[in-house]
């Protein structure tokens, strides 16, 4: 059996909740649920919370798209944006670690 129909056949037995995760690799997916994390732990509709990635641009810099319900929107941002900053600074603070660029916006 040649590698890609070998990597095909695997990609198959991984369940469907891991495939994302298979697909955008392990750093992305770290990087997305520490998003939703955060996300979750400030708002009162969890379930409204999503996060979208960019594919990396020419310098590599991806950028994250967190998703929130509108009632929520200023928890998420806080008074004079401090809370949005210290979501973008823990986030940086990760990729650094990883070695990778991100920047997150708020939608």
């Amino acid at each position: 059996m040649d590698f890609h129909r070998r990597a095909t056949y695997r990609y198959r037995e991984i369940p469907a909740e891991n495939r994302r995760r298979a697909l955008i690799g392990e750093r992305g997916y770290v990087m997305e649920e520490l998003l939703v994390t955060i996300a979750k732990g400030l708002v009162e509709d969890k379930d409204a919370v999503s996060v979208t990635a960019d594919a990396p641009d020419e310098e590599g810099m991806v950028v994250y798209h967190l998703h929130v319900g509108p009632d929520d929107m200023g928890r998420v941002i806080g008074k004079q944006g401090r809370i949005a900053k210290s979501i973008r600074s823990v986030m940086k603070a990760a990729a650094t670690r990883q070695g990778t660029k991100i920047a997150v916006e708020i939608d």
